[in-house]
């Protein structure tokens, strides 16, 4: 009963995304706004200046958040097996945005407090940095992800197990990730603060309905299972 072992493992880990996920929106709006350019430059020095616990906690958060995720569509890939290698690419292309990503975000947890805290304050440094950090982590990183998940939606759109509704909600994850992408060119804090939420909202959503799908009790409904020969 290999497959029900990696039914488990599936339903786990996007369990697992939705708490690690919700929690980080929830440090992030606590621990990462009041360090972010949505507010005013002078204001979030003197927070990061502090190395503040809540900036800490949110960013390790999202750095566990990138590995759940990546072990989520890994488990899902190999689920689907051989048929899928439009998935395996599409996880490949997550893996290289999660390598972007965690990059970020330990310039994020590691490097933003110190440079906010030299004196006198190196503001034009800061800010290139925040620049640079904000398009590498959404427009690649976010980017990337989205692109990742659409290839393996593709993939999931062409197997009995998985409805509309599921299929629909990939695609919504992947189209609000591209927003997200996008709002790394435009540099407008609150272009990526509007498109985090429906991002995160139905990636959890969308990881919930990809293990339903595949919960045991459908493989005695008469549908195939790749590989059950």
């Amino acid at each position: 009963m290999a497959w029900f072992n990696t039914l488990r493992t599936l339903s786990l880990l996007a369990w697992l995304n939705v708490f690690l996920h919700v929690a980080g929106l929830a440090l992030a709006a606590v621990g990462i706004r009041p360090g972010s350019p949505l507010v005013p430059l002078t204001e979030r020095l003197s927070y990061l200046a502090t190395w503040p616990a809540g900036w800490t906690c949110a960013w390790v958060a999202w750095i566990f958040c990138a590995v759940a995720l990546i072990a989520f569509l890994a488990v899902l890939t190999h689920r689907v097996g051989e048929q899928g290698r439009l998935a395996q690419l599409g996880l490949m292309i997550v893996v290289a945005g999660a390598a972007f990503d965690l990059y970020c975000d330990s310039i994020y947890l590691l490097v933003f407090p110190m440079l906010a805290a030299w004196q006198p304050p190196a503001e034009a440094m800061f800010l290139t940095a925040e620049r640079v950090t904000g398009i590498a982590s959404l427009v690649i990183g976010n980017g990337f992800y989205s692109v990742g998940i659409l290839l393996i939606t593709l993939v999931l759109r062409e197997r009995p197990e998985f409805g509309r509704l599921t299929i629909g909600v990939g695609y919504a994850v992947s189209g609000f990730g591209l927003l997200l992408a996008a709002a790394g060119f435009t540099g407008v804090a609150w272009h990526a603060a509007w498109a985090t939420l429906p991002t995160i909202g139905l990636f959890c959503l969308w990881v919930v309905l990809v293990a339903r799908s595949l919960e045991p009790a459908r493989s005695i409904s008469g549908l195939p299972w790749p590989g059950s020969s």
